[in-house]
């Protein structure tokens, strides 16, 4: 068994108007390529088929209504908005074909662009970018599409898997029949899909019609103002609404966790820089880059960790700038100080940066210094949307949970990711398949960023550092705009993952103290299911 805390298996196939069967696993010529961008390499990571047959019984779906800023700047040209148009492989073909084709496929290590965005059709593509259109009412659209889609699954004698939605521990209990170590027993091919949100955008801000281009950081923090208060109680009413999802409107299928922020400005919190290269002149991303939380912000946090108005909603701190997460950190401090509660922290999709402390570092927004300051990088990667080795204290200390980032760059420093593809290109194709060198060279990231976070916990003065081997699950961020490792760039691949990791750990057992008299097995499966399943325990 296995398990994803951070993937979108219908963010592909909602958006371009497939059913949540659709399934297109990659060959070798798309794992070496430009993963899951542009025209020649478009393949699925975390469809739901790749799902069961990759034995991923545990999902926690993240719901993402994809932000205006995607589809803006190149993504204007009237091409674009004709509706009766594929905004496919005709206009990549016809258009950035031509302009963005030779610049990310030899100089951008980051290479993001989507089939979720390029696939779309000509009505989704204006429906997005309408000056009325509303981010809640797409999170609501993709969560009834995989409600109704699980449903048509379900009632489907010839499909060979179902889908489960979890209302609770005891449910997802039943469902896999787990013993007392969290094995399950159930010969079902089931899915147990947990809800999350990616970005709080997705609670109706960072709109066209929310935000004003003059002064708008004034105003989310203007609390006297119609407009802030207009917004407030939009979002709050929102947030109500999503903790009654589920049958009856009963909360059952409450999330679990929201992504605070994501690429772009949603007026409760500024975002770190996430694009490198030619990517933040295409997405720009510089409005709220590193702003701190707002009052609206404030108001959103406190709302959605109440238990007043429903199931507690926890905070994802990914994407959030360095600036709120300090805050935010400091502010469960203080609810531990007042109430003796401990809310626990997720960073659902993230690498290390190996930086000692959130505290005291320099933040930049410079998009040019952060290109040469990851270009300079070794073993990770060194921007701030990466955690901190303080942060991780943080996350150990309220008992919460890292995901470990599939994407090449999220893992990984320059001069490694660059090592890691020229020893993978040594490699002739043909044997890639077969090749265990293959395969660890990839896996490599993986590793290094584990040890990382366990190194961190066993080199503080923390008494009992147990918990570390409890905190680490797979975030893979599958389908959401990621460059994935090449050798381990589809859910199918997760049993492979885990064999190799296992051979790799033995190895760096002989030398790593905080790896000694560890069962290696035991520890691989925390991080491949029980991890995931045992924070469900204490906290769904």
């Amino acid at each position: 068994m296995f398990a994803d805390i951070h993937c979108h298996p219908s963010l592909y196939p909602f958006n371009s108007g497939q059913h949540i069967t659709y399934t297109d696993p990659p060959g070798i010529a798309q794992r070496t390529g430009m993963i899951n961008t542009l025209v020649t390499n478009n393949f699925s990571q975390a469809d739901c088929p790749s799902l069961d047959i990759g034995q991923v019984r545990l999902v926690f779906h993240s719901l993402y209504p994809i932000e205006r800023g995607f589809l803006s700047n190149i993504f204007t040209q009237d091409i674009f908005k004709d509706p009766a148009l594929n905004l496919g492989e005709k206009v990549i073909r016809e258009l950035l074909g031509q302009f963005l084709s030779p610049i990310v496929s030899v100089t951008n290590p980051n290479k993001i662009l989507s089939k979720v965005i390029f696939n779309m059709k000509g009505r989704r593509y204006r429906e997005v970018v309408s000056e009325n259109h509303s981010y809640f009412d797409d999170l609501q659209a993709e969560y009834r599409y995989f409600l109704n889609e699980a449903d048509n699954i379900n009632h489907n004698a010839s499909n060979p898997w179902q889908v489960e939605i979890i209302r609770d521990f005891q449910h997802l209990k039943q469902v896999l029949q787990l013993d007392s170590n969290y094995k399950p027993q159930t010969t079902r091919r089931v899915l147990c899909v947990v809800f999350t949100i990616e970005g709080g955008h997705a609670l109706g801000c960072g709109q066209s019609n929310t935000v004003s281009d003059q002064h708008d950081e004034q105003m989310v923090n203007d609390t006297q103002s119609a407009d802030y208060q207009q917004l407030k109680a939009t979002i709050l009413r929102n947030i109500d609404t999503v903790k009654k999802w589920g049958p009856g409107s009963n909360g059952a299928y409450c999330p679990l966790f929201l992504t605070l922020t994501h690429h772009f400005w949603n007026q409760l919190c500024g975002h770190s820089m996430s694009f490198a290269n030619i990517m933040h002149t295409v997405f720009m991303q510089n409005q709220g880059m590193e702003a701190g939380i707002t009052q609206l912000g404030i108001e959103a946090i406190k709302a959605l960790l109440s238990r007043q108005n429903g199931r507690r909603i926890l905070i994802d701190v990914k994407h959030m700038s360095v600036t709120g997460r300090r805050w935010y950190y400091n502010y469960l401090h203080s609810v531990k100080d007042t109430t003796g509660e401990i809310i626990p922290i997720i960073a659902s999709h993230v690498g290390v940066n190996g930086i000692p402390s959130i505290y005291t570092a320099s933040i930049s927004t410079d998009h040019s210094g952060m290109d040469n300051a990851y270009n300079a990088s070794g073993w990770f990667n060194n921007w701030g949307i990466n955690v901190f080795d303080d942060e991780i204290l943080e996350i150990f200390d309220s008992r919460g949970l890292i995901g470990l980032n599939f994407d090449q760059r999220i893992l990984s420093g320059y001069k490694l990711l660059a090592n890691l593809e020229q020893k993978s290109k040594n490699i002739p194709d043909s044997l890639k398949p077969v090749s265990l060198l293959y395969k660890s060279i990839w896996a490599e990231p993986i590793l290094a960023n584990f040890i990382h976070i366990v190194q961190t916990v066993f080199n503080s003065n923390r008494p009992d550092k147990s918990y570390v081997w409890e905190m680490i699950a797979i975030g893979s961020d599958f389908d959401g705009l990621i460059n994935a490792l090449d050798a381990f760039c589809n859910a199918r691949d997760f049993a492979t993952l885990k064999d190799v990791l296992l051979e790799k750990f033995k190895i760096r057992a002989t030398v790593e103290p905080c790896l000694q008299n560890i069962n290696l097995a035991d520890m691989l499966d925390n991080f491949f299911y029980k991890n995931a399943v045992r924070f469900l325990e204490r906290n769904l």
